[in-house]
């Protein structure tokens, strides 16, 4: 239990060394080894949504050539998934934006969606599950809900027949 702990810990800080954007910070004395290291680092690199900031940090780090090949295309697989993902999220903002527009109401994108907007956003290495925006003024909201439901948006199940005010839209 204990060499395990210890395990999982070393992957973390490895990870965390090696995602870190602290000029000086890379992966120091520990370097994943073997097979079950590599999937480890994979797993939660997954779970916590920085497999594509992994592979931009690994190159400019100049750690790639340090990595199993069959690793280095995984990462690579990984962060041209994110960037197809990445792709189709920025399209939705463009929508709901120019949608929300045609109301005269202008959404602030927050979060991960402010990387969409970049200059460079195909190269964002940032996952997404999903877009977030604020409409500063409340009575604005109803006007909102309604042009993007004609537009063809649905509220999830799992709020339906939850006040506006409460749900997650």
């Amino acid at each position: 239990m204990a060499l395990e702990s210890l395990v999982r810990f070393r992957h973390f800080e490895w990870l965390s060394r090696a995602i870190s954007s602290v000029p000086g910070v890379v992966p120091t004395e520990y370097f994943p080894e073997n097979d079950a290291d590599w999937q480890a680092i994979i797993a939660l690199g997954s779970a916590h949504l920085v497999l594509p900031i992994l592979y931009h940090a690994l190159k400019a780090k100049e750690l790639w050539g340090k990595i199993p090949e069959d690793v280095g295309m995984a990462l690579e697989g990984f962060f041209e998934l994110n960037q197809s993902h990445n792709s189709n999220l920025r399209q939705q903002m463009l929508d709901v934006t120019a949608t929300l527009n045609a109301q005269g109401i202008t959404p602030v994108w927050l979060k991960g969606a402010t990387c969409l907007l970049a200059e460079d956003w195909d190269q964002s290495p940032r996952m997404m599950l999903d877009l977030d925006f604020w409409l500063p003024d409340p009575k604005t909201h109803t006007k909102a809900l309604a042009a993007l439901e004609a537009d063809g948006y649905v509220i999830p199940p799992e709020y339906e027949g939850i006040s506006d005010t409460k749900s997650h839209h």
